[in-house]
């Protein structure tokens, strides 16, 4: 069962408008053994985590989870076949985040693990990073 496995780069919100309209992927072999969703939480307080990923096909369904003071929670998901991922969403404290997701033009990897990191408190706004890894 074959997955399609594409890079990530997820911007932060403020580099979004950069990128308007750069999303998307290019046809590759490679696929998406992993994703993984790193809440961090860099308040001294907990706060309530919520997020999703927008596919060609739609927004997945939130997922929500309660980060602890100055740390950080990881979220592993497998992708769904067929993953063609658009975007992430989310939410902390009614302050709402979207990176858009680019894919790698020149890669020889034939799997790839993505990491995105959804940042609260660590500057103005909420915050997504990207990053991935062929050595899953």
């Amino acid at each position: 069962m074959p997955f399609t496995r594409r890079r990530f780069v997820a911007e932060s919100s403020v580099a979004m408008a950069l990128l308007a309209g750069c999303a998307g992927f290019p046809d590759s072999t490679t696929t998406i053994t992993e994703l993984e969703v790193e809440l961090a939480n860099g308040t001294d307080d907990s706060h309530a985590f919520h997020f999703a990923v927008e596919t060609s096909d739609g927004l997945s369904e939130w997922e929500s989870r309660e980060v602890a003071p100055k740390t950080s929670e990881s979220v592993v998901r497998e992708p769904p076949e067929e993953f063609d991922p658009v975007a992430v969403h989310g939410v902390v404290d009614d302050q709402t985040a979207r990176g858009e997701l680019r894919g790698i033009d020149n890669t020889e990897a034939n799997e790839m693990c993505l990491h995105v990191i959804f940042e609260y408190g660590l500057g103005d706004r909420p915050t997504f990073l990207q990053d991935s890894d062929s050595r899953c």
